[in-house]
């Protein structure tokens, strides 16, 4: 599935989330995806935000594994474990941050995202 947009609620009704339109795989090896279009990007309600892909980085806009969940950027700028129950926030590694913000603090208010819903949407552009 390509296009996809990624919207998680947390616990206290904080919406974040991410953008690409790699293709995300289920495989048993790890493997990082390129935007060459330079299009992905995570955003943060709370602090209404939107965290652009860095063009130096692009061969690590996504990464996909059959044991983890939603894992946008190199250095997990947003990972959510599989069972949506865990996961870390540390932007700023592939996807840009404003230097004053928390990078582990940006999208979860808290050490675990503590997600409640979140839905997945393929977009299609025409």
């Amino acid at each position: 599935m390509s296009n996809l947009l990624m919207l998680f609620k947390q616990k206290y009704n904080h919406i974040f989330g991410g953008y690409s339109p790699c293709q995300w795989h289920v495989e048993s090896i790890g493997l990082y995806v390129a935007d060459y279009k330079l299009s992905s990007l995570l955003f943060s309600q709370i602090y209404n935000k939107l965290y652009p892909f860095q063009s130096v980085k692009m061969i690590n806009a996504i990464y996909y594994h059959k044991s983890y969940g939603p894992t946008f950027g190199a250095g997990r700028d947003l990972h959510i474990t599989i069972d949506f129950n865990g996961g870390c926030s540390n932007i700023g590694n592939t996807y840009k941050q404003d230097d004053y913000q928390n990078a582990q603090s940006t999208f979860f208010c808290l050490i675990k995202p503590q997600i409640v819903e979140c839905e997945f949407l393929m977009l299609t552009f025409m």
